[in-house]
């Protein structure tokens, strides 16, 4: 952050501001990652329509989030980034439907 803001330069037009007090990340994983999220979310999950390192704004059951396709393993995994006033909604919905695809 403060070499963001040191390197900002008088005439640039952006604004600079910290999420980390106020946003939560749940990292989803693994080879049934794909069907969880698909599971707690009307977007299409799909490698052809969210491929690795896509960013897209959606809804985690009931919760407003941003979710990466990232992994740093190989195997699918996903960033569920959510205000932290919605994650305990955003975290049971992602424990209830992977109940059903061995979540641990």
């Amino acid at each position: 952050m403060d070499w963001l803001l040191q390197n900002l330069g008088p005439d640039e037009d952006v604004q600079i501001r910290s999420l980390t007090n106020d946003q939560t990340i749940l990292v989803l994983a693994g080879p049934k990652a794909q069907a969880v999220l698909q599971a707690v979310s009307r977007a299409d999950w799909s490698n052809a329509a969210f491929p690795r390192l896509s960013v897209r704004e959606c809804f985690v059951g009931i919760a407003p989030a941003t979710v990466m396709a990232v992994s740093f393993f190989g195997e699918r995994a996903y960033e569920i980034h959510v205000p932290n006033a919605s994650l305990y909604a955003a975290n049971t919905a992602v424990r209830d439907a992977g109940a059903s695809h061995g979540l641990k």
